[in-house]
């Protein structure tokens, strides 16, 4: 055993030794420089130590392993520590292993070889073997060989070689095509941007220049490059093309000399930006650039083992943008867009062929791939309900920003006579058309039939504006589109646009004209009739279209739209009239108009009239002075009838009943409150009051009139009724008031509260028993 640790022990040192001498000769030639050494001898002699002791190195390791044998037999004991020594020998081996292989790939980086390719390799290698030795440096220095300093000299040479081979790679690159590096954000001038190809003269120079663009592809030199290539060629020249709409005189190939080729953009001014895209022209335009790039580029090619051509490469870099601007920049812009798609669909496929022809030809140039598509896996029926839908949506869009400049009347008149067999009349022509117009159940309710069933249920006559007409005719024919598709998805892609319409026309329309709504009443009746016509047209859309999956399409559209459509024409009257109803409240605010009345003071026929309405009687002929409270009233009723005359026309005579009389009974409901919440009325001012509102609920009644007919206690109701009541306290005596409350249950007690009439009681009569009898009685 003593031999056998003394042979341990000599080889230690022999290895320690030998890295000293290796270490020493390492640090004099890279890290000192010493200008005396024969770099090329002292790189052998390197060399060939490290071999040496590899050799040595490898032979202790065998002689270590039958050791160990011989120990597991002898010496178990000792078998633990004789079993280290080996490992730390092995790890020694590889290591040596490791730094032989730095160095070996470091001459050849060194050397001056005419084969670029093996630099190509020669840097990856070092590379790798670097990473495994400083990976191997950690368990040496654990058994006593320190080789950091040595190490970190390799490393410092590879960094120099390596940026030395770079930069040849790199000039025999620029030697070869000279290719501006441009930023990839599109900013400043471009026109003045050019790019150069030179000619190879020999087959040698072709394989030399073929090497180095193969190790360049090896070190990722030659990605960037391509980048490059990338944004000269699509935003630059292919740009330019595009944007000179017909791609004639764009560029300009000439030779400076007889061994360059350059391609650079034509200063000349081109024609303007709006002028008709011709396809045709462009993509010629383009295929005669890239068949002039590849008659100089046709030679390169990588000698790895993908034997890819340069050309294949830099069309791998610009394959898919440039069809992507071959679709969206030039067919696309060409090709009509219509909401009916088939007027767009011919010249569309006609456009893609063209296109077709131009990516077969880039197949043959080699810059496209095989598997190249102009439209990729897309659907030709895809592409056209998508562009569709998208007309649609842009015609719509129009439409509801159009100004409501003209009006269309629309709907049916409701003066057909009714009589108690309208139902079975009605019945009856549904079945007898139903026979002849078959599925078309749309035609039923056509109202030039004689019958009472179109009428009965068509929509009431009323104004809306042309631009609806036309809104709603787009939205019909998008719905039966979609009925009429085979295709699901584009079934559901039609669907969901005509839903997206009428979403996009509630959101847009209010805020589009709400200056015009708000300023205008009658534009607001407009937009009101609008939409509920559209939603009644919604409704029938049912029975105009049908199929098998009319549930499914229709249902959403019926249940979200309709619903959208009166929620905003209700909020947009509502705003109109809530406008009115404060400008009201300006001239009844002050409650001083209700005291000190003039004494004795009558009210005329022609008291509130219209001007029209007014008759030349001596009062008129001698104007008079009227209280103020007249005078306010009388402006509450123009402001109504102004209201009601510019809406009589637009509106159905049902919707204009109700705006009126909203606008009446927020009038009467005014004065109501104000009587009831008075503590104590002058006499005269009482009496002149109550022959004031009897005037007032006389003139209100013809306002509210429907089919010249009044109709004021059917839409406003409570306030008249209330006031009329309230005119009869202010102007009968207490036995009277008794009389009509009658314990409860007369007429007063039917609109008005007992507290009500109580405070009229005490407010209009002096404290006395006889009061206070009939207030306990009531």
């Amino acid at each position: 055993m003593a031999s056998s640790e003394g042979s341990y022990r000599d080889l230690e040192k022999k290895l320690k030794n030998g890295l000293t001498s290796i270490s020493q000769d390492i640090v004099d030639k890279y890290g000192n420089l010493k200008v005396s050494l024969n770099v090329n001898a002292t790189a052998k002699l390197i060399f060939d130590r490290l071999e040496n002791l590899e050799d040595i190195a490898e032979m202790s390791t065998r002689n270590l392993s039958n050791l160990i044998d011989q120990t597991a037999k002898d010496s178990p004991e000792m078998l633990a520590e004789i079993k280290s020594q080996a490992q730390s020998c092995e790890n020694l081996v590889e290591f040596l292993q490791s730094m032989k292989n730095v160095e070996e790939q470091l001459i050849i980086m060194r050397s001056k070889t005419t084969n670029r390719v093996e630099w190509g390799t020669a840097i990856l290698a070092c590379k790798d073997f670097l990473n495994d030795t400083n990976m191997l440096l950690e368990g040496i220095g654990r058994d006593g060989f320190d080789m950091s300093v040595p190490l970190k000299h390799f490393a410092a040479e590879y960094s120099v070689l390596s940026y030395n081979c770079r930069y040849q790679l790199s000039a025999d690159y620029e030697r070869a095509m000279n290719v501006p590096k441009l930023s990839k954000q599109k900013c400043g001038d471009r026109t003045n941007v050019s790019f150069s190809v030179f000619n190879v003269g020999s087959v040698e120079d072709q394989k030399m220049l073929n090497e180095t663009l193969s190790a360049m592809n090896m070190i990722g030199q030659l990605p960037e490059r391509l980048d490059a290539w990338k944004i000269v060629i699509l935003n630059v020249f292919c740009e330019a093309i595009v944007a000179s709409r017909d791609g004639v005189d764009v560029y300009i190939v000439d030779n400076p000399t007889p061994d360059q080729t350059r391609f650079l953009i034509n200063q000349k001014p081109r024609g303007k930006k709006d002028k008709t895209i011709d396809v045709a022209k462009v993509l010629e335009s383009m295929e005669v650039f890239f068949t002039k790039l590849h008659s100089v580029l046709h030679s390169h090619e990588l000698l790895d083992a993908t034997g890819k051509t340069f050309t294949s490469m830099i069309g791998s870099v610009i394959e898919e943008q440039l069809i992507t601007m071959i679709l969206k920049d030039v067919i696309a812009i060409a090709a009509p867009v219509t909401e009916t798609a088939d007027e767009d669909q011919e010249m569309f496929i006609n456009l893609l062929q063209i296109g077709e022809v131009f990516v077969e030809r880039m197949k043959e140039l080699g810059f496209f791939s095989q598997k190249a598509k102009l439209l990729f896996t897309l659907d030709t029926d895809t592409i056209f309900v998508t562009r569709r839908c998208f007309a649609i949506v842009s015609k719509a869009n129009k439409l509801i920003n159009e100004t409501y400049d003209k009006l269309v009347t629309v709907g049916v008149d409701d003066s057909a006579i009714k009589d108690i067999d309208l139902l079975a009349k009605a019945h009856t022509h549904a079945e007898h058309f139903a026979k002849e117009y078959g599925k078309d159940l749309g035609r039923l309710w056509s109202h030039n039939e004689d019958s009472q069933f179109p009428s009965f249920f068509a929509f009431q006559k009323c104004t809306v504006s042309e631009s609806t007409i036309n809104f709603v005719n787009l939205l019909r024919d998008n719905v039966k589109a979609a009925f009429a598709c085979e295709d699901e998805g584009a079934r559901a892609k039609l669907a969901l646009t005509a839903e997206n319409i009428v979403r996009l026309y509630v959101i847009l329309t209010p805020r589009k004209h709400a200056e015009l709504f708000s300023s205008i009443p009658n534009m607001a009746a407009i937009f009101y009739n609008n939409c509920h016509y559209i939603s009644h047209c919604i409704m029938t859309m049912s029975f105009e279209a049908s199929g098998d999956n009319q549930k499914t399409l229709l249902e959403p559209l019926l249940l979200d739209s309709v619903i959208r459509l009166r929620t905003v024409a209700a909020d947009c009257m509502e705003k109109t009239l809530t406008r009115c109803r404060r400008e009201m409240t300006a001239y009844l605010e002050d409650h001083s108009i209700f005291e000190h009345l003039p004494a004795s003071y009558k009210t005329t026929k022609n008291t509130f009239a219209a001007a029209e309405e007014m008759s030349e009687s001596a009062d008129i002929l001698v104007p008079r002075e009227e209280p103020k409270i007249i005078k306010c009233l009388a402006a509450c009723l123009l402001h109504i009838r102004l209201i009601a005359k510019n809406l009589r026309e637009p509106l159905t005579e049902v919707v204009y009943c109700k705006v009126i009389g909203s606008l009446v009974s927020f009038l009467l409901d005014s004065l109501v409150r104000h009587v009831v919440t008075t503590s104590d009325f002058r006499e005269n001012d009482a009496n002149v009051m109550a022959d004031v509102f009897k005037r007032l609920l006389e003139v209100v009644a013809n306002i509210v009139a429907y089919k010249e007919q009044t109709k004021v206690t059917d839409f406003c109701a409570r306030e008249y009724f209330r006031l009329n009541e309230i005119v009869f306290v202010l102007g009968n005596r207490m036995q009277d008031i008794e009389h009509r409350w009658f314990n409860a249950k007369g007429p007063m007690a039917e609109h008005l509260s007992r507290s009500e009439v109580v405070g009229l009681i005490k407010a209009l009569f002096a404290d006395s028993q006889h009061r206070s009898d009939l207030i306990a009685r009531l």
